[in-house]
């Protein structure tokens, strides 16, 4: 029983570095785009950021789902506005 609830702590900690890294590269990302100044497409903003471009668009994604980014036209994001 303690193994097991030293096992849950230990996820729980896990959860906790990826949340912190998936924030620190989503404020990556909304800096590139707010640097920017223009629309970008998702490999500008991968290679901006020195990050995957398959990474990126996921977290283009769900920021765009949170109303921190923008779509104006077709594969090309901006900070909302």
């Amino acid at each position: 029983m303690v193994e097991l609830k030293w096992r849950v702590v230990a996820m729980q900690q896990q959860s906790t570095k990826e949340d912190n890294v998936m924030a620190d590269k989503e404020s990556i990302i909304l800096g590139v785009l707010t640097t920017a100044g223009k629309p970008l497409k998702a490999g500008d903003i991968a290679e901006a950021a020195g990050l995957d471009k398959a990474e990126v668009a996921k977290i283009l994604a769900a920021l765009k789902k949170q109303g921190k980014v923008g779509s104006p036209k077709m594969c090309f994001y901006e900070p909302a506005q």
